[in-house]
């Protein structure tokens, strides 16, 4: 056999890092997605969005990290003043489904980090790896935009095992 017929790497590489990454994944997320058929109603006198049409697709454990290629950003959306952050967010392979570009991501817990809680993400780009490593995904986090305000979204949570109160994932400590 040529010395050049086998593969340049060993068939188990592509997994073999999962575990490291899942190693930092202490926030806890809700990934959902809008339903297309039901249509969006904004009451103005509460400022609420009713019938949203939220549809689960993976609640559980991600790493938050900033992506500094891209700053912070200011436009204008829906005529209002917005300030936008991008982030990645990373979740295990095999427990989170693909991700699509315009699902809605809220975090639920952070032990390092009681900020990222207050904030909506929205997925910018699902792109993933050739890598089983994780799914990582860039969002864009509207400052501007309380998680709070959604109720629907709380709702989806309470129903997959949230307490009510944003804290940290079973088994990881307070720093």
């Amino acid at each position: 056999m040529p010395l050049n017929a086998r593969r340049s790497s060993d068939a188990r590489w592509a997994r073999h890092h999962r575990r490291p990454m899942e190693g930092w994944q202490w926030a806890q997320v809700l990934v959902v997605r809008r339903d297309e058929t039901t249509s969006a109603e904004w009451n103005p006198v509460t400022n609420a969005v009713a019938g949203d049409g939220l549809g689960f697709v993976f609640w559980g454990p991600a790493r938050i990290i900033p992506n500094q290629g891209w700053r912070a950003r200011r436009h204008n959306g829906e005529n209002s003043p917005m300030v936008q952050q991008a982030a990645y967010v990373q979740m295990p392979m095999l427990e989170c489904p693909p991700i699509l570009t315009s699902d809605i991501i809220g975090c639920y817990g952070s032990p390092f980090d009681d900020g990222l809680p207050r904030y909506i993400m929205r997925v910018r780009n699902a792109t993933q790896s050739s890598n089983a490593w994780g799914r990582s995904v860039l969002v864009d986090i509207d400052t501007t935009e309380n998680r709070a305000k959604w109720t629907e979204l709380d709702a989806i949570a309470t129903a997959h095992g949230w307490d009510g109160t944003t804290g940290t994932l079973p088994g990881v400590a307070d720093g």
